[in-house]
């Protein structure tokens, strides 16, 4: 074999010491003791499969003094996230198949992990088909939010969805009625201008608009009403960590404005109550940067939007290990479940898997520095807090995190083709047995 791994690895739902051999970028066995070398060991490490990330937004192209690919690839490497999905609403936006075999052009030589690319519909676009069937599947905003200031009638959508379902491509909606226009001055006037039934109402309508709910997927849903009410149409749905870790009581500044809004620590606590209770069963981090320049404008006027994609897995990964969120409702969330939904070749560590994985060491934890981040963002709300960031990335068996540092080649990352989403791809609501 190529490599041989010692670790204690999470291995079908629990962590186990084993040994995993990698022969061609692929896990080749996993078993307690393999013959063979050079050998790497992880003493007193965890061994967990690279995330898969399937809601992020790295800027490129338009707007480089955020993010670009590469700065914002390199982060995901450093959070774990082997594998990333890019959204539409970029400069120019993705609405045509131009546009994204352009942009697909742009940032492949940049690439440091694996990438997908979704397109979006508007009124615009031209040949609709073709786009979806040359992209990973549509995202369809249903107010305006960064980069999208047109939206789609409700014949628009219903005709858009039924042509994703008919190319069996997924579907991700941001489901905001129109916002308020009060001039908000912090995240609780962020929230009433976007509160939280709203978005409820707006899953609701698309539930009544739609024939069929099949690979309609909600996503940052902020609250548990959001999630029941999508539950109820039969919608996919994922959280992210800043509405599970953030509210607008504890973040009052432009730092922590996004769309969807931070909602009450009420309905923050509630909401991190379902993750815990298996409820949830998708994690994605909609990382959105900004400069700090950005933010630091007035209020109203400053863009929403939170860098998230190298902390997702950290901050997670630390509740877990004090028992705060069942450590399997983490991996599942951010590796297995968005892997089996897109049929990515990724999320598990089993033979005839790509040996994609990340170590961190659960005694040393570190603090979050926004400043020390890999994003060009360089600010992050959850500065001062612990996380377990890894320490070792690997992505087909080969180091692109070593020791802290990231040592793999830039472009390195290849894309993931659009397929057809898998047939036995289901909504993230099957409650666990008991």
């Amino acid at each position: 074999m190529d490599l041989i791994v010692e670790a204690r690895a999470w291995i079908q739902g629990s962590l186990r010491d084993v040994e995993i051999g990698i022969e061609d970028g692929r896990i080749k066995a996993v078993k307690h003791d393999l013959p063979g070398s050079p050998r790497k060991r992880f003493r007193n490490q965890l061994l967990f499969p690279s995330g898969v990330d399937w809601h992020v937004h790295m800027r490129d192209p338009g707007a480089h003094v955020k993010e670009d690919f590469r700065t914002g690839t390199i982060a995901a490497a450093f959070g774990g996230i082997g594998t990333v999905f890019d959204m539409p609403n970029t400069n120019p936006v993705v609405d045509r198949p131009s546009r994204l075999a352009e942009k697909a052009e742009t940032i492949a030589s940049k690439a440091c992990v694996n990438w997908g690319l979704w397109a979006t519909v508007t009124p615009q676009s031209v040949q609709v088909e073709k786009l979806i069937r040359e992209s990973n599947g549509l995202k369809l905003f249903l107010s305006h939010t960064t980069g999208v200031e047109t939206t789609l009638s409700d014949a628009e959508i219903a005709a858009a969805v039924a042509k994703a379902q008919t190319a069996r491509r997924w579907v991700l909606v941001h489901a905001e009625s129109k916002p308020g226009e009060r001039v908000a001055q912090s995240t609780r006037d962020h929230d009433l201008n976007r509160p939280a039934d709203e978005e409820v109402a707006a899953i609701q309508r698309l539930g009544k608009l739609l024939e069929d709910p099949d690979g309609v997927h909600i996503a940052h849903a902020t609250t548990k009403e959001a999630l029941e009410a999508a539950r109820t149409a039969g919608f996919n749905a994922a959280v992210t960590p800043h509405h599970l870790l953030l509210s607008h009581e504890t973040v009052t500044d432009a730092f922590g404005k996004v769309n969807p809004p931070l909602r009450s620590e009420g309905q923050r606590r509630s909401l991190l109550e379902s993750f815990v209770k298996g409820d949830i069963l998708q994690l994605e981090s909609d990382h959105a940067p900004h400069t700090i320049e950005n933010k630091r404008e007035r209020f109203h006027e400053a863009p929403s939007g939170l860098p998230g994609v190298e902390t997702m897995l950290p901050l997670m990964l630390q509740l877990a290990k004090f028992g705060d969120v069942p450590l399997g409702h983490v991996i599942e969330a951010a590796c297995e479940r968005p892997a089996q939904l897109l049929g990515v070749d990724a999320g598990f560590l089993m033979p005839g898997r790509r040996a994609d994985f990340f170590v961190v060491d659960p005694k040393t934890p570190t603090k979050i520095r926004g400043d020390r981040l890999a994003s060009r963002a360089g600010w992050s709300p959850y500065d001062g807090r612990q996380a377990l960031i890894p320490t070792h990335h690997y992505l087909a068996g080969e180091p692109i995190v070593e020791d802290g540092e990231f040592i793999g080649r830039v472009g390195r990352g290849e894309r993931i083709e659009p397929m057809a989403r898998p047939e036995q791809a289901t909504p993230s609501f099957v409650h666990r047995k008991p």
